[in-house]
């Protein structure tokens, strides 16, 4: 019976030896981190990091961009691992880095990561999150609002830019003999000519200039508010109501539809039976 003890006594302490053994001659953070060496790109956004192994151990390099200001930021950190890869920022705070073992890359390869790793996905321990005052989170949350209300204004700008540069062309009157000619001068300024096409040449009737006032096209005179007039464009009609002048289509649409015109009126002519 005591032979028995002893001899699980032995192999209890071979074992305890052999586990001893591997863990001290294993190198956990070359053979954790090795794999990993190469160049990291973020989904979302421009960070890069670059991981590599040199005399002195494995280092990260961080590159990010922040797109608001246009500046470039650059930091490198030995990279350790310790149940998990870690690096201790500037401020001595640790951060640690995960991945999923079905994206690690072959040795010296670079990868993506996804969205949970890197961005670098950084997750930090409540001991290392640096502590953010009130005031500080509600300056950035102001700055954040005003910089998404800028980026909507400029949107609505263009938008409303690019429907303003519809009125641009010519004109010819649904009412009378008048025709228009509207061309950009700058932006939301334009230049109109007003022409009476009544005679065998064009007579200038007015030349204006178009500005938009609170989201409305304007011409006239400024000094009298009644001889202020607005333009309308319809885009289901496609015709324009340039104020005193009345309604109006565009020239090549008006040309299109008078020779449609004259071609039907050329087949029932031909067509038309002989008495």
């Amino acid at each position: 019976m005591k032979q028995i003890l002893w001899g699980c006594a032995g192999l209890l302490l071979a074992l305890l030896a052999l586990i001893g053994g591997f863990r001290f001659f294993y190198d956990f953070e070359y053979h954790k981190i090795r794999p990993l060496c190469g160049e990291w790109r973020s989904t979302r956004n421009d960070t890069r990091i670059e991981i590599d192994h040199r005399d002195d151990g494995f280092w990260i390099r961080i590159h990010r961009y922040d797109s608001r200001t246009g500046r470039k930021s650059f930091e490198m950190h030995p990279l350790k691992y310790a149940s998990c890869m870690h690096y201790e920022d500037y401020g001595r705070a640790r951060v640690d880095l995960f991945h999923p073992p079905r994206l690690r890359p072959a040795a010296g390869h670079s990868g993506r990561l996804s969205n949970a790793i890197v961005q670098p996905s950084k997750r930090l321990t409540m001991s290392s999150t640096p502590n953010i005052t009130p005031a500080e989170a509600l300056a950035s949350l102001r700055a954040e609002i005003q910089q998404h209300t800028q980026l909507v204004r400029l949107i609505t700008s263009l938008q409303e830019e690019i429907a303003y540069d519809r009125i641009c062309g010519s004109w010819l009157s649904t009412e009378n003999n008048l025709s228009a000619s509207i061309r950009r001068i700058c932006a939301r300024t334009y230049r109109m000519l007003i022409f009476d096409n009544t005679l065998c040449y064009r007579r200038l009737v007015q030349d204006t200039v178009i500005t938009a006032e609170r989201r409305t096209l304007l011409f006239g005179s400024r000094d009298d508010p009644r001889d202020m007039h607005s333009i309308e464009l319809d885009p289901e009609s496609d015709t324009l109501l340039l104020g005193c002048y009345g309604r109006f289509v565009a020239e090549e649409r008006a040309c299109r539809r008078a020779e449609q015109e004259s071609i039907s009126e050329e087949c029932f002519t031909d067509h038309a039976p002989e008495t």
